[in-house]
């Protein structure tokens, strides 16, 4: 009698995407995709002596180019832990080896191959700009100095290198770009070369340059050097500082008080703007009279002590009655008139000094009226007008020796200073 074929068990369905239940009984060798968005992981089921093995995989394109990479096996490693591995994998390579901007199209190829050409399949110059900015934000304390240079880069850079892929952009491109403001904006110029020196590391970084065939050495040849210009910024002169002062202790009302009060702070310690308008009321000993700027706000990355007369302590006072309470220790001296909790912008600052007092005169050139005037009126050493300026001093080596910062003398000139202001 014919005997009947053993029934063939049922192949176990596949999910859309693997589950723990399917990982645990699938006994069919062959590849199971996690599914969409699982950043090519698979299951790799194989046959052996004593059963089946169970292996996870990734599959991630590199370069260009697919590459698998194993993550252990199961049950050792679980589904869970296989997605969060993957999930990691996937952030790191895409990290180290961004995708490239750029797709060739089969046509271009084609085109390529008849001209005899090498075909570039590396991002453009705007592109990578982007992503060196993006890798530099960590560098900088705010968002502002990565906005600058993304202007700097669209006004400058983009209308000549921008389109161009990176490996394909020479020196006689970079020329092009910059001699246009190269001696005529030179500070402009040397800010723009800073932008373009950052992108190109990155893009050396990257492999998307070949070793020793980065332009720039031979651009900044064909450049020349750039004429020395030095760009003083307006000063108002100290014979005239007297009006400045009495025009802005007389506008101390409404949302504009605290910018005129913190402008007059400006005035009577040489401090920088951002040092002022950043001010806590932790940073101040009134009984001491003595302000202590910490390094992480001072340009120079060091800690500034700043000795108060007594017609900046005034300003401090007013400043705290024009507060609304109770006063905080972390909170701004000088908040802006808006609610905000924010500090006076420098911008709003400018103009207002602009509109009190005529003449083309920048906040920074307050600084250059107190070392004017000290200069030319008084006897006082310029070592010790330059630490009342925070000005770094000699070399490394003689900071390093040199551990006075001449505070009982930089008192008596600033409390000197301060009288001539405001009589």
């Amino acid at each position: 009698m014919r005997q009947r074929p053993e029934a063939k068990e049922p192949q176990q369905e596949r999910p859309q995407r693997l589950t723990a239940a399917f990982v645990e009984k699938i006994d069919q060798p062959g590849r199971y995709s996690d599914g969409p968005g699982s950043h090519g992981l698979t299951l790799l089921v194989r046959p052996r002596k004593d059963g089946m093995s169970k292996n996870w995989a990734q599959q991630l394109r590199v370069n260009g180019k697919l590459r698998s990479f194993g993550l252990g096996s199961f049950p050792q490693v679980r589904l869970a832990e296989a997605r969060t591995v993957a999930t990691e994998q996937a952030a790191k390579i895409k990290e180290a080896f961004p995708p490239y901007a750029r797709r060739v199209s089969a046509f271009e190829r084609l085109l390529a191959e008849a001209e005899g050409r090498s075909l570039s399949v590396y991002p453009t110059f705007a592109e990578v700009a982007e992503q060196a900015l993006a890798y530099d934000s960590g560098k900088w304390k705010g968002s502002k100095t990565a906005d600058q240079r993304r202007g700097l880069i669209k006004t400058y850079l983009d209308p000549v290198l921008g389109d161009l892929e990176i490996d394909r952009i020479t020196s006689e491109h970079v020329t092009e770009a910059l001699r246009p403001i190269w001696n005529e904006k030179a500070s402009t110029a040397k800010k723009v070369w800073l932008a373009l020196t950052a992108t190109f590391n990155y893009a050396i970084g990257q492999g998307w340059i070949p070793e020793g065939v980065d332009p720039l050495p031979r651009a900044k040849i064909g450049l020349g050097r750039q004429a020395a210009k030095v760009e003083h910024r307006k000063a108002v002169p100290y014979d005239r500082i007297g009006e400045v002062w009495r025009v802005l202790t007389a506008t101390t009302a409404g949302k504009a008080g605290n910018t005129s009060r913190a402008l007059q702070f400006i005035v009577l310690t040489g401090v920088r703007s951002s040092e002022a308008t950043g001010a806590g009321w932790a940073e101040f000993n009134m009984a001491d009279a003595t302000w202590t700027i910490p390094a992480s706000r001072m340009k120079g990355g060091r800690e500034h002590r700043v000795p108060l007369a007594p017609a900046a302590l005034d300003v401090l006072r007013r400043a705290k009655e024009a507060a609304t309470p109770p006063i905080q220790a972390y909170e701004l001296t000088f908040p802006n008139g808006n609610g905000d909790g924010r500090q006076v912008n420098a911008m709003t600052a400018l103009r207002f000094f602009h509109r009190q007092f005529e003449g083309d005169y920048s906040i920074h050139g307050l600084r250059s009226t107190f070392q004017d005037w000290a200069a030319e009126q008084t006897d006082t050493p310029a070592e010790i007008v330059e630490h009342a300026l925070a000005h770094l001093e000699g070399s490394a080596t003689i900071r390093a020796y040199r551990r006075t910062d001449y505070f009982e003398k930089r008192r008596s000139l600033m409390s000197a200073w301060a009288e001539f202001v405001t009589t």
